[in-house]
């Protein structure tokens, strides 16, 4: 059994093992992109450009960095010194979607944040293709390799950065000026909460509310009413006063002042759930580096997977982008941490010795024996 001496050396050796025998997808008009590596243990460099697919796999199988990346923009000349000379031609709408943009994410383990992250991607997938008109062809979604997911719209390179704010601000919620309040219209004895008009963030507010009714409908009343005391506001009474036949597009129909503040309350968690965490100045800024899809993430090696966006709910990070062996290893960290891989979990001690299958042992060197 082998014994790691050197942490850099030993990942460099996995890395570079992995691009000798994968293949990285094409990236689109690669050549016209700028391309940027950050070696194990070095600093970035990047301005440099590259001819084809093959030469771009050449590189990675000489130099095997810890990260490779390539622009969100494509250039007249992506090697030059200067974003003046490179001449920009277009930028893909790239969304950048991770826990760090998550409030007190911080606090939940790695596999929550993981989970909740890929749910706000798919709810971003769903808001491009529904309410932008973006075709599911031209998305293309990326596992991070670490904690959360890049989309790219490939169709929109023409858009200029201040376009690209207001689609950024359109998913955060900054600037909006609409309230999301359902305003009550008195109807002989009922009450009707009419919804705000329908479009953008309310639509999705909508779709929210709508989906959630769904699967209440599709349940037990014990697992109903627990679900809707999850929603904040809602206690046991107000739980069983929500049915779903009360709900219509034009709005909904409450008798009492304890259905209406639950139906508030209902609507409040959706309206609030169309909100989408991406990272907005990622999306504003033209010039962006992104990861190369199926590189390998220098922090976890993991793989940054390339998923159609229909696979993206039935992708498994932990499971699905471990890309190493179970060959065992003796690997000593400098940090206690404890984390689950391919369905195991796995607790070292700081300075103590410990075996561990290949796939384990690169993912808790790579990140210094510390949780991603």
């Amino acid at each position: 059994m082998d014994t790691i001496t050197s942490k850099e050396s030993f990942l460099k050796d996995q890395f570079k093992k992995y691009y000798l025998v994968h293949t990285l997808p094409e990236v689109r008009a690669l050549q016209r992109r700028e391309l940027a590596v950050i070696p194990f243990g070095g600093k970035m460099t990047r301005h440099m450009g590259v001819k084809s697919h093959t030469a771009l796999m050449e590189q990675l199988r000489r130099s095997a960095p810890a990260h490779v990346y390539h622009s969100a923009a494509m250039y007249a000349n992506p090697a030059a010194r200067t974003m003046e000379d490179k001449e920009r031609i277009g930028t893909d709408l790239v969304f950048d979607l991770d826990a760090d943009h998550i409030p007190g994410a911080a606090l939940w383990t790695y596999e929550r944040q993981l989970d909740r992250v890929k749910q706000q991607t798919i709810r971003l997938l769903e808001a491009l293709e529904v309410d932008f008109g973006v075709p599911h062809q031209d998305l293309e979604v990326v596992f991070s390799g670490r904690r959360g997911y890049h989309v790219r719209a490939l169709s929109k390179a023409h858009l200029s950065s201040t376009a690209r704010r207001e689609i950024a601000a359109a998913f955060t919620g900054a600037g909006l000026t609409l309230s999301g309040e359902l305003i009550p219209l008195v109807v002989e004895k009922e009450t009707l909460l009419r919804l705000p008009p329908a479009g953008g963030w309310a639509a999705r507010a909508r779709r929210n509310l709508e989906g959630f009714l769904q699967v209440l409908d599709g349940i037990g009343d014990t697992a109903r009413i627990g679900a809707l005391r999850t929603v904040p506001g809602i206690g046991e009474k107000g739980a069983k006063l929500i049915k779903s036949s009360n709900y219509s597009p034009g709005g909904i129909w409450t008798s009492s002042t304890a259905e209406t503040r639950a139906w508030k309350a209902l609507w409040k968690y959706a309206w609030e759930s169309a909100r989408v965490d991406i990272d907005a100045p990622v999306t504003a800024d033209v010039h962006r580096l992104i990861r190369c899809p199926d590189s390998l993430h220098g922090k976890t090696g993991l793989r940054a997977a390339f998923l159609p966006p229909g696979a993206l709910e039935y992708f498994d990070p932990l499971k699905d982008a471990v890309v190493f062996d179970d060959i065992p290893v003796t690997v000593i960290t400098d940090h206690d941490v404890e984390f689950s891989l391919r369905g195991e979990r796995f607790h070292l001690i700081s300075g103590d010795e410990a075996e561990l299958p290949m796939f384990a042992a690169v993912f808790a060197l790579a990140g210094s024996g510390t949780p991603p």
